[in-house]
């Protein structure tokens, strides 16, 4: 039992963030654009963080500095952006199947870095468990529906979570995770504010944020301070908890989650095919996390 607890961080934060693809999704078809959104939410996160944590850790020039900026530009300016774009490309399914591959890319780069060992339940758990995602995402209608430029985005999207983990993953213990969280939120609102300055199709925010409806600004509310504040908080804990592979295999479970959303929101029916992908998603993430601990 005291084993599994340890999980539950990781398990949270994957429920949380599987709802974000579909809210991102209708914010920005509402009008509102991928750096404005990526900015909002960096910035509620930023202020909420800023007011939990009032106390933060010392800025100097260091190799520790340095990895914090690289860390909160792969995984928060560029991989926002980046996914943001994609879901105005292709659709949510899309994306989710292919941010679903993290996982392994990851622990490519881990394995490079001696950072874990690879083992073969770990890989026999990731492909069974990414077999369950196909089963989600293609939903028993195993046509590919590509989008070339967006899945492409999507894949670079991957490319960069991974640098994100990689770097997390030897990220000196130096400082709380909530104080590196928080500084990884200042670096991210840094470096995508001035990008705003350059989306000249977008409308001003003030004109957005007066047209969006309720559900948008709870929706944008709940992007900002839970998806993002506390979610990454919990996810770099979980991080030094668990580890780094380990918890990224979590990521599994973002289309169930998505298809899960979509049906309650967009009304769309949880067929046998995701009955049968959520079971082997949480068999491969038994198998792969349980083995690899062993």
């Amino acid at each position: 039992m005291h084993y599994a607890l340890k999980y539950i961080p990781a398990l949270i934060v994957s429920i949380i963030w599987g709802t974000t693809f579909v809210i991102s999704k209708s914010i920005l078809e509402a009008g509102m654009s991928p750096f404005q959104l990526i900015f909002c939410r960096f910035l509620m996160a930023y202020i909420a963080l800023c007011i939990i944590c009032p106390k933060p850790y010392k800025m100097e020039f260091s190799k520790t500095e340095l990895k914090m900026f690289l860390i909160a530009l792969s995984g928060g300016s560029l991989y926002f952006f980046l996914e943001y774009s994609a879901l105005r490309l292709t659709g949510a399914t899309n994306v989710s199947l292919i941010c679903a591959t993290v996982p392994i890319f990851s622990a490519l780069g881990f394995i490079i870095l001696g950072v874990m060992n690879l083992t073969k339940w770990f890989v026999f758990g990731s492909l069974i468990a990414l077999a369950g995602v196909a089963c989600v995402v293609f939903n028993g209608v195993f046509v590919l529906r590509l989008s070339p430029l967006g899945d492409f985005i999507a894949f670079l999207s991957v490319i960069s979570w991974s640098i994100y983990s990689v770097l997390l993953a030897i990220m000196p213990k130096e400082v709380t995770e909530l104080q590196t969280t928080r500084r990884l939120f200042f670096y991210g609102t840094i470096t995508i504010f001035p990008l705003l300055f350059f989306d000249d199709n977008a409308s001003s925010l003030t004109e957005i944020w007066g047209k969006l409806e309720w559900t948008h600004i709870v929706g944008a509310l709940y992007l900002g301070l839970i998806a993002s504040g506390a979610s990454l908080w919990l996810w770099n804990l979980s991080f030094n908890k668990v580890g780094a592979a380990n918890t990224n295999n979590f990521l599994y479970l973002l289309p169930i989650i998505s298809a899960v959303a979509a049906a309650i929101f967009f009304t769309h029916e949880i067929t046998g095919w995701v009955v049968a992908g959520t079971l082997l998603i949480f068999f491969g993430l038994i198998i792969a996390n349980n083995k690899q601990n062993k």
